[in-house]
């Protein structure tokens, strides 16, 4: 009899269900609140519901009403258990249990029981008791060791900061074959500097040492990243983080000496000014205004009012001495440090900025200083308590669940609230810190997965106040904007540039409204999915069954370049009908009719459910290519199918109800074939297309997107092909972990080097954290 089978029942539930190491303390604010711990399966072994409920701590009953309960999105106090107020624990559903205690659970062991009496069996108690050593939440930690030159974002809710692995306000990136520095301190649209790079020079000395090259170690935890570099007898650690409020960055020094003589030193900070949009790359202002103080330069753009602020808590001496007009915009300052014989000083250096007023930079830089100690608290915790307050899964997977923790944190730097365009997500980061329907509604779905639906929601009403009312010049009455923007943003708001943004909103909505149970929301807005479907309709321009898409008209999301066609893959031309178009549009309509079943609109419902079972027909009879096994990627003007072969078929695969297995087998297997997948990634465009088209290096004809490959992911978990869907999850994974917690938008088809595009994109991440969470049951049964 083999081990598993010697056990009696009773053990095996136990081991079954309670998720060993789970036992940890929580916290919020820096202090411990109670503690957590999970479960995989329900405390009840048959499942059933609840209708009185005890937890015991160590023999002593603890008030109910201090215990949360979170079962899939939905979280309960216990206290609220009672017969008319039932709790049901869904057969296999796993829990997340918070218990609020002051100061936590003390080192060691501990026992907990969980006694539910249940409807209808009287008064008879199930009892679960946990057995396990209590543990302090360990931070998540990644460790580079070099090179340090790559870039990592710093955020809040309307500002973010682009640094390097060294903590220099600089970062060398690769934008369509121009290297430029992204670093610096952005409030979109205001870019404060280009670059802030850090040298340390011996007082005297004629040379000096960039800390870039003279890093050792670089340690990104949340809410900040942590650096250091070794001379002799002084360690040099810098600890770079945002204000959770301000446009504002820091960077505090602390110089430690373990010799015998004190130590003389200068920090000297090469800064380059900026203060133009962001979107203007290759703009350079040709008239700048510095003016110094002894622990501070304030630096002015006559042209516009963007005002920059570079403070410090030591005395500083800038190159241009106390003031400076004209055309250059670099300048270096200096600042003496002393540290004496086994003793450490800390140094300060805050970077602000504001768009409008140059009285409120300085105000927010003074007032920055004084708080320095109380803002790396808050930005430490508030990054800390949204790994704690989300959903945390765990698989088993030592890589897969690092990258899950910072995929989260990264979830949380593209949260904005901004003064000018509302609350959102942002598409990425430096190019794209404005809302784009398409990219906000794939990034959503992981927000929701992690539980954070009021954001979601927020980021829903959003879209759905500037759904046009009435047509427009190159837009239908029931349009999304294509991108949420401000004055002076890289892209503009405007209509009528995506072919998939008001479908993916559509769903969203429906997946917002059920893992909320947010009837009212449903009711209150029912309105908006109805001009999402009249809009869905009307573009079927040609009354095929199928939606067009495509530029109608002069309409372009940008100020600089116009695009020739609105699916994903805008830079190159998918008309009539692309094959994800068409899935997202059946997805869409099912979506419609669920919500519509949900607010009591029957007729409604059976009408989008008819058309959506029609078009899902329509596209396995029409783009399925039988003699290359998988399915066409479009249809041309006159009808005549694409065989180009790419990835966006995955999608349709997320959500087909209709194809047949066989097909599904099929398909996937040419996704999985190395003319499609890399050890890093899905491409764009089959590589036996070299010369007819795929270009490694090419955007969207060749490069290989996190987008596409997490579609591809979920494709696979759906199918049953679970190991082949860890494999393109664990794809991402590798690159979140390669790129310190980022997730670039795409790379070179040849080798994994982020090309072009964003080093932090929304979708890149979000498709890891969707994926990971809806499909982690399966992850972690392969790692067991």
């Amino acid at each position: 009899m083999n081990t598993i089978q010697a056990k009696q029942l009773g053990d095996i539930f136990y081991l079954m269900t309670y998720v060993k190491g789970s036992l940890r303390n929580a916290y919020s604010g820096g202090e411990r609140i109670g503690f957590r711990f999970n479960l995989d399966n329900p405390p009840l072994a048959l499942g059933g519901v609840a209708i009185d409920f005890k937890l015991l701590l160590d023999g002593s009953e603890v008030d109910p009403s201090l215990v949360w309960i979170r079962q899939g999105y939905q979280g309960r106090n216990a206290g609220t258990i009672s017969e008319t107020r039932p709790y049901t624990f869904e057969v296999g559903a796993p829990t997340e249990w918070t218990v609020l205690l002051p100061g936590g659970l003390a080192p060691g062991e501990h026992s907990i029981v969980i006694v539910t009496e249940q409807y209808a069996f009287g008064k008879i108690y199930s009892r679960f008791t946990i057995q396990d050593e209590v543990s302090d939440i360990q931070e998540p930690c990644l460790t580079s060791t070099g090179p340090f030159h790559r870039p990592l974002a710093l955020s809040n809710d309307a500002s973010f900061a682009v640094i390097n692995w060294a903590g220099d306000l600089s970062a060398d990136w690769n934008w369509w074959g121009l290297v430029t520095d992204n670093g610096g301190l952005y409030s979109p649209p205001a870019r404060y500097i280009r670059h802030l790079k850090w040298e340390l020079a011996e007082r005297g000395a004629a040379g000096s040492y960039p800390l870039v090259r003279y890093t050792d170690r670089a340690d990104h935890l949340p809410g900040r990243l942590e650096a250091y570099s070794r001379f002799g007898s002084l360690t040099v650690q810098r600890k770079v983080f945002m204000s959770v409020d301000d446009a504002a960055v820091f960077t505090r020094f602390i110089l430690s000496n373990d010799g015998d003589e004190a130590g003389e030193v200068e920090l000297i900070g090469n800064t380059e000014a900026m203060l133009v949009p962001y979107g203007l790359l290759g703009v350079k202002a040709k008239q700048f205004k510095f003016r110094a103080t002894p622990r501070s330069i304030v630096m002015e753009n006559p042209q516009l009012p963007y005002v920059g602020v570079i403070a410090c808590d030591a005395d500083m001496t800038a190159s241009f001495g106390t003031s400076y007009e004209g055309a250059d915009p670099g300048f270096h300052f200096r600042i003496p440090v002393k540290v004496e014989p086994h003793a450490s000083v800390t140094v300060t250096v805050v970077l602000s900025g504001d768009p409008e007023s140059k009285e409120r930079a300085v105000h927010i830089a003074s007032r920055s200083l004084q708080n320095a100690e109380e803002q790396f608290a808050q930005a430490v915790s508030s990054h800390r308590e949204y790994l704690e307050n989300t959903i945390a899964v765990r698989t088993g997977d030592a890589e897969l669940d690092q990258a899950f923790d910072f995929a989260k944190l990264a979830l949380k730097n593209l949260k904005f609230n901004h003064p000018e365009i509302g609350a959102g997500i942002c598409a990425g980061f430096p190019r794209f810190p404005n809302y784009w329907s398409r990219d906000s509604a794939w990034t959503a779905f992981a927000y929701l997965a992690i539980g954070d639906m009021e954001f979601v929601k927020e980021v829903l009403l959003n879209f759905i106040s500037l759904q046009l009312e009435e047509d427009r010049p190159g837009a239908f009455a029931g349009d999304m904007p294509t991108v949420i923007s401000g004055p002076g943003f890289m892209h503009q708001t405007s209509w009528g540039g995506s072919a998939e943004g008001v479908l993916l909103q559509t769903i969203l909505f429906r997946e917002y409204v059920y893992a909320a149970q947010d009837t009212e929301f449903a009711k209150a807005h029912f309105s908006s999915i109805q001009k999402s479907m009249a809009w869905a309709q009307r573009c079927d321009r040609d009354g095929d069954g199928f939606l067009e898409h495509g530029i109608v008209g002069d309409v372009s999301t940008s100020q600089a370049f116009t695009i020739p066609d609105t699916q994903w893959m805008d830079h190159i031309d998918r008309r009539k009908s692309s094959n994800d178009v068409q899935g997202l549009y059946w997805h869409a309509l099912r979506a419609a009719a669920d919500v519509a079943g949900l607010v009591g609109e029957p007729e409604f419902a059976r009408e989008w459910s008819r058309k959506a079972d029609i078009v899902e027909r329509k596209y396995e009879e029409e783009f399925w290519f039988e003699d290359g096994g998988y399915y066409y990627d479009r249809l041309l003007e006159d009808g005549t199918p694409d065989p180009t072969l790419r990835p966006n078929y995955a999608v349709n695969l997320m959500f087909s109800t209709l194809a047949d297995a066989e097909r599904v087998k099929s398909s996937l297997e040419r996704l999985e074939s190395e003319e499609m997948t890399t050890p890093f990634g899905l491409r764009t465009r089959s590589s036996k297309d070299e010369g007819k088209g795929y270009d490694p290096s090419s955007y969207q004809e060749g490069a290989v997107w996190n987008l596409t490959t997490g579609w591809t992911a979920m494709a696979e978990f759906k199918a049953g092909r679970a190991e082949q869907g860890v494999a393109f999850l664990r794809m991402i994974a590798s690159r979140i972990l390669d790129e310190m917690g980022m997730a670039a938008e795409l790379y070179r088809a040849n080798k994994p080097e982020p090309l072009n595009g964003c080093f932090l994109q929304a979708w890149s991440i979000g498709m890891y954290v969707w994926g990971f969470v809806r499909y982690h049951q399966e992850i972690k049964r392969l790692t067991k």
